[in-house]
Parts: C-alpha cells; structure tokens; sequence
C-alpha cells in the first residue's frame, strides 16, 4: 500500500500521492456525497481560501487564447463549492482579481470582468436554492459598473444564507487592504493602535482568517493576498492549472491539512 510521499518546497509541505485506501474513500465521498470516514470531522477547516492560478496559461497549452481558460474556471469552483458543503466549510475565498492584474492587457482584463458577470447571472439561482452567501473583498469601484451590479445584487440577495460563504475577492490586493484600514484608523483619530484596531479596519473584518491557503497553477508564492489574515494558514501548493482543480484534489488537501500540527507559534 503506498504511503503519502512529502516533499519540502521552499519549506513548505505538499504532497503528491496519498494512498489507496484514503483515495478509496475519497472517491467514495466525491461520487455518492457520503461522509468519507478518513476525514476528522473534528479537524475540518473553518475556512478554505484559494488562489486560482493557472488559467491563462491552461488555455495556450491547449491551443486557445487565454481568455479560453477564464471562461473555464467555473467547474474548478463548483468542485469546491460542492466539497465544501459536503465537508462542513464555512467559508470559501477565491482571489477572481488583484489590483496587479490591471497590468494585463485591457482587451483580457474586460473579459475576466465580462466572465465574472456572465458566472453571476448563470448561477444566481443555484447559489440562493443551496443557501449559500456572497460576500466581496476588494475596491469594485474601479471596475465596469454593470460587474459592480451584478456583484452588489448578489451580495444584497444572499445576504440571509448561511450554508457555505463564499467571499470573492475583486480588485483586491492585501497591501491595499492594511493601507485603507489604516487610513479609516487615521480618520477616527486613534491616539494608539493595536492590531485589533487594524483588524476591524480590513476589509475581512467580519470572516474568519483562513486556516487552508491553496494555490494552483505551479506557483510558490502569495501574490499580494491577505497577507495578515494567512499569518498562520496552512500553505498548499498544487501543480495543477486551476481549470483542472477536482474534487480529489481538494479532498486531498483537507485531509494533508487534517494531519499537521498547527501550534500557532506555541506548543503542542
């Protein structure tokens, strides 16, 4: 029976194959919505936050242009949105647009705004009949206002759901985020701050720090996400592009995640 093999990259712990058994029951949990008994229903995170990486250059190694692989990311969300809801997460993060991302080309960056309506208007109705919430992190401002519509509208209609929240992060960067908290601290004239100052200041003030951070697509870095919150997440790295990002996948993760030892700078 093959056992997980770990591998260190730039001192953080991924993993690459898991054994059969686990994938056993994996694949028990994915295909029938079933419990799967290998998962600690103790040690299930609270909130899973994911970079999806990996789109653009998913599309060129097949041929299309990258637009081609935004539009194809829906699945790859759906995947999570689904394991979520079976596994008990409460909340789910996906990073859709950073403010580094408007040194794209504009005809790509219209698109992604473009995707992000369509997915809006093509699964409102699954998201209010699964009762799920929607909440925004970033400064929508900036973006085309019939984006910033159908983002607001959602938020407004799912604002009483409880089942899973999804929080999207638009035009959003966590270097942004400490620098309005701080200028929010300025305006009210703090003599003294503390980090709980500035923590009420984030943008994420009401949701919970992530206690798993993935990213797709190859990439070892946080490219500007919440940089605070994800103090002391759990960092998973995943070579594949996010358009291929399954269910295995994200069972695999939660269960690697249910096996560290997460002491927040203390001991256990």
């Amino acid at each position: 029976m093959k056992r997980i093999l770990v591998l260190l990259i730039g001192g953080v712990v991924s993993y690459e194959i898991i054994d059969h058994y686990n994938n056993y029951r994996i694949n028990d949990l994915t295909k029938n919505g079933k419990q799967a008994s290998c998962f600690s229903k103790l040690k299930i995170p609270e909130h899973v936050s994911i970079i999806m990486d990996g789109n653009g250059r998913w599309a060129k190694k097949n041929g299309f242009d990258r637009t081609y692989g935004h539009s194809h990311a829906d699945t790859a969300i759906e995947n999570s949105v689904e394991m979520c809801i079976k596994l008990g997460v409460k909340y789910l993060s996906l990073y859709a647009f950073s403010t580094e991302n408007w040194k794209r080309p504009k005809e790509e960056i219209n698109n992604i705004f473009k995707i992000i309506e369509d997915w809006i208007h093509v699964n409102k109705q699954k998201i209010l009949d699964n009762k799920i919430k929607v909440l925004y992190c970033g400064d929508i401002s900036q973006i085309p206002p019939a984006c910033q519509d159908s983002i607001i509208d959602l938020v407004k209609k799912t604002r009483n759901n409880g089942r899973l929240t999804i929080v999207v992060y638009v035009n959003y960067s966590g270097r942004w985020d400490v620098v309005q908290a701080v200028n929010k601290i300025i305006n009210d004239r703090y003599n003294y701050i503390t980090y709980d100052d500035i923590e009420q200041m984030l943008s994420t003030k009401n949701i919970p720090d992530p206690d798993i951070v993935i990213r797709t697509g190859n990439m070892h870095r946080l490219s500007n996400f919440t940089l605070l919150q994800m103090a002391y997440s759990e960092l998973f790295f995943c070579k594949k592009m996010w358009p291929d990002f399954n269910k295995k996948d994200f069972c695999k993760i939660i269960l690697e995640y249910q096996k560290r030892n997460r002491t927040f700078g203390g001991l256990k």
